[in-house]
């Protein structure tokens, strides 16, 4: 694998090969992040390319090759232990990453700002409660709300806005220093032993 800085600034070697994310240097993903995307059985059935510095080039962010149904599967859900006793719900790929990196490897991500139908009968299989963190934005809250209304019903969700944490707009898990880290860490924690 060839890793691009914006990763290895953020990312160990062992969480980017833990996750397959890659560097493509030809083909349709020329010059984007790639991400591999599993079904709820652990195939892999797209990869998703991230384009650094998108705004600049005036191309789309993310690319996707393959069965681009992302709606009907939650990335990494496949890795999902039950004895864990939890799953973490957020947007997106380097949100699951940063958690795996922290020690919270039962995270998944809906690969975009709603919960489709079948991500949520997917979450309501795993019968596990739903810790949902939301990125710093509008968009971020929606989601998390879009989650609580769909799940909450059936299992215990509650939902943690990174809004209350830092001040940087449309901040994600991933980009959350060391000390805003410990606030979110201290909150995932209340939310698993108040049940």
């Amino acid at each position: 694998h060839k890793h691009h800085p914006d990763l290895t600034e953020r990312f160990t070697e062992e969480t980017l090969n833990h996750f397959g994310v890659g560097f493509s240097m030809y083909g349709d993903l020329d010059g984007r992040i790639t991400f591999p995307i599993d079904s709820p059985d652990g195939d892999i059935i797209s990869i998703s390319g991230r384009m650094p510095e998108y705004e600049k080039l005036g191309v789309p962010k993310y690319f996707i090759i393959g069965d681009t149904k992302t709606k009907s599967t939650l990335w990494n859900y496949s890795r999902i232990s039950k004895e864990l006793g939890y799953v973490i719900v957020v947007e997106g790929f380097k949100s699951v990453m940063a958690l795996y990196q922290y020690g919270y490897p039962n995270s998944v991500a809906a690969i975009s700002a709603s919960l489709g139908k079948e991500q949520k009968d997917l979450l309501l299989r795993l019968g596990l409660p739903i810790i949902v963190i939301c990125d710093n934005d509008k968009v971020g809250e929606m989601f998390g709300q879009s989650v609580y209304n769909q799940c909450s019903r059936y299992l215990d969700v509650s939902v943690i806005n990174l809004s209350e944490i830092t001040n940087e707009k449309k901040a994600s898990v991933d980009d959350l220093d060391n000390f805003e880290w410990e606030i979110l860490e201290e909150k995932i924690l209340n939310e698993m032993y108040k049940r």
